[in-house]
């Protein structure tokens, strides 16, 4: 073999070399890509039970059972507390929906973070704290992409007595139905 043979051996050897590098990086820059969605999959659902989780404190749960039921009888601490958590569920809320806007959410996951942000914010009461403190703690354009996602598309519901509720479909289900 020739140095003239050895040199274009050699360089064919590294132009697949250099081949199988790029195929080998674009692989691994799709692994890096699933890796990154799946943390913030894992991120977003351990903020969403964080924040689901605040609702069993005793004290939370009280004051969630009034928003739930329409209890007008809520203290100036009840309130705060209401804020703070409302505010939470909207920033959880914008962050997806700035996440879905990069393209870093999937539909489907932004569509459940709206659906329980609706859930909650369907309440009166829920909304009246929106509206009297909570709102203003965010800039306009948040607060109005915020209330297009949970509040303007849903009609406001009333309270209701989900104990009572849970006791009527038990006795349904015990009846055979």
């Amino acid at each position: 073999m020739t140095l003239e043979q050895v040199s274009y051996l050699s360089q064919t050897v590294a132009a697949a070399a250099v081949v199988v590098s790029i195929v080998y990086l674009a692989i691994q820059v799709g692994q890096a890509e699933r890796n990154q969605r799946a943390l913030m999959q894992q991120a977003r659902t351990e903020r969403g039970m964080v924040l689901a989780a605040s609702m069993e404190a005793p004290h939370f749960a009280a004051i969630w059972v009034k928003v739930t039921s329409d209890n007008p009888d809520l203290s100036a601490m009840d309130v705060s507390i209401l804020t703070s958590f409302l505010r939470r569920w909207a920033l959880n809320l914008l962050d997806a929906h700035a996440n879905h806007a990069m393209s870093l959410l999937s539909d489907e996951a932004l569509e459940r973070a709206c659906a329980a942000a609706r859930w909650g914010f369907a309440y009166p009461i829920a909304r009246a704290v929106w509206g009297v403190t909570v709102r203003g703690t965010f800039t306009p354009e948040d607060a109005t992409i915020f209330e297009a996602m949970a509040i303007n598309v849903v009609p406001l519901g009333a309270g209701t007595d989900d104990a009572a509720r849970t006791r009527a479909a038990r006795e349904v289900l015990l009846a055979g139905g």
